[in-house]
């Protein structure tokens, strides 16, 4: 499975093909369609995601600072240890 900022992505039992099978209630299958570098596959019954409440959004933001900070620390090491 394929989880992006548009919608969901799950590869066909048959081929593999990533196929469209859910997207959030604000981007429409064309926006989809537009953003994909492929003749995109779309599910016959297409699943709506709710946008994130505010306390999801919040956690999401959060994971992303951490992670965000996590990830410099090393390149700081690396600055301090080279004398940069």
């Amino acid at each position: 499975m394929v989880i992006t900022d548009l919608g969901v992505f799950r590869p066909a039992a048959e081929s593999q093909e990533l196929t469209l099978v859910a997207r959030y209630e604000n981007v429409s299958v064309d926006s989809i369609r537009a953003a994909t570098g492929w003749p995109l596959a779309v599910a016959k019954q297409l699943e709506i995601v709710a946008a994130p409440s505010v306390e999801e959004l919040r956690a999401l933001r959060d994971l992303h600072e951490r992670t965000r900070l996590a990830h410099a620390r090393p390149a700081e090491k690396r600055h301090r240890a080279n004398g940069s």
